[in-house]
């Protein structure tokens, strides 16, 4: 219908402090992205923004992040969230995450990956999250990979609200 129209405009910073020849490297991303969307039945257009902040340190175990066979990732996130809609009124939240990663080559073809997260929600339950990978190479072209993990994916505000003609969100 050509009453109906979704925009979406980004903004996004990103530094990286050290090189990857030293042992521990900085990550700084700061991030805002409006969205806005009408569907034919609404008159007002919903709008949702969100605005992120994101640190990562990378840490080179035993040597240089490039060469080191044990590297372990630190992660800090804050995320706000506002979204006001054709018949949802001004609605906020926010999320802080905290990750560490370890990535380690155990010997000449066997590598593991392991990773942990804890997210801190103002209107959901606090979640931890967690992932595990085992990797062996074969030969040049084979390898073999194995994992497994558990995360909790927040619903869109598209899916929490949105009214189209076949579609109502489920708050």
């Amino acid at each position: 219908d050509s009453g109906s129209f979704r925009q979406e405009h980004a903004l996004s910073f990103a530094a990286r402090y050290g090189r990857t020849d030293e042992r521990v490297v900085h990550h700084l991303s700061v991030a805002n992205v409006i969205s806005k969307s009408r569907w034919y039945l609404n008159n007002v257009p919903d709008r949702a923004e969100t605005r992120s902040l994101k640190y990562r340190a990378e840490i080179g175990l035993d040597g240089s992040v490039a060469s080191a066979g044990h590297v372990l990732n630190l992660l800090a996130e804050r995320q706000l969230e506002n979204f006001i809609g054709a018949y949802q009124p001004l609605t906020k939240r926010q999320q802080s995450s905290f990750a560490a990663e370890y990535r380690g080559n155990l010997a000449d073809n066997l590598s593991l990956q392991f990773g942990l997260r804890h997210d801190l929600n103002t209107v959901y339950d606090d979640f931890t999250s967690w992932n595990a990978a085992l990797s062996y190479q074969i030969n040049d072209q084979i390898r073999l990979h194995a994992s497994a993990g558990r995360a909790r994916v927040l619903p869109t505000w598209s899916e929490l609200y949105t009214v189209t003609s076949n579609f109502v969100g489920n708050p």
